[in-house]
């Protein structure tokens, strides 16, 4: 049931190009984001900047959290805590 759920919010996500991001890729990478509720409600970012680059670090407590995200499922807990001790 969950995995039908996602691909129907998929289904609603449409994304598009803008001209302006465009020029400046790839020394930097500029998005926004707009989302309509279901109740009709708009919720909208100001345009920003990708974090996580060389002109908008992450800092070390994010990247380290970063990292436990994207591969505790796969090395499990454990290894996590050597790998960055």
């Amino acid at each position: 049931m969950r995995h039908r759920r996602h691909l129907a919010v998929a289904a609603g996500v449409h994304v598009h190009r803008h001209d302006d991001y465009d020029a400046k890729f790839s020394a930097e990478c500029w998005a926004h984001g707009t989302v309509t509720l279901d109740d009709g409600r708009v919720l909208s970012s100001e345009p920003c900047e990708a974090r996580g680059n060389p002109t908008n670090p992450l800092s070390d407590t994010e990247i380290g959290t970063r990292y436990r995200q994207l591969t505790e499922q796969v090395l499990g807990k454990q290894w996590i805590r050597f790998s960055i001790s």
